[in-house]
């Protein structure tokens, strides 16, 4: 519904974009996406979304972004924005608990996730053959789990039976 200048935009923005109303101006990818897994069964009650807003102008471009807004320079502070959840939710410490989820289209985003505990996080990279800058080994390297352009959304159902979530599981399988 809006143009986007970019040829290449990151897959979580298109998606966004792609659900949002068209007769919206203010996108809020937080919203949508709760929207989104509540109409699927798999809005959990210790579930937080943590994304930018979009502000856009009545010709549809884009003018702004919620504040402090999440870029390539800060997305390490997200352990520090999300403090008061990772308090509230804290468990044994095995990781079963909770778990931050972390989307990304370059190797680095998954700064987002440094000072979560390793087996609190799980890095999602969204690989693009035709990504100049950061080669597929290193997405490998950088990712638990990697999904080529191409590919459909079975991956996040492995990665949750890996990660023994199984009423989450069980509701992305439904």
């Amino acid at each position: 519904p809006y143009p986007n200048p970019n040829p290449n935009p990151d897959p979580s923005l298109s998606l966004t974009i792609a659900l949002a109303p068209s007769e919206k101006l203010n996108l809020n990818p937080n919203k949508i996406i709760e929207e989104r897994l509540a109409a699927n069964g798999l809005l959990l009650d210790n579930m937080v979304i943590s994304a930018n807003s979009l502000y856009f102008d009545v010709d549809g471009a884009c003018v702004g972004f919620s504040q402090p807004a999440v870029h390539s320079r800060n997305k390490d502070l997200t352990y520090e924005r999300l403090q008061e959840w990772f308090d509230r939710t804290a468990g044994d410490g095995d990781g079963g608990d909770r778990v931050l989820l972390i989307l990304g289209d370059s190797c680095g985003d998954v700064a987002t996730g440094d000072r979560v505990p390793a087996a609190e996080r799980l890095h999602v990279g969204f690989y693009d053959y035709e990504n100049p800058w950061d080669p597929r080994e290193s997405f490998e390297q950088a990712y638990d789990v990697l999904l080529p352009r191409e590919e459909g959304y079975a991956w996040l159902i492995r990665a949750l039976q890996r990660r023994g979530l199984p009423a989450l599981t069980a509701a992305a399988e439904a």
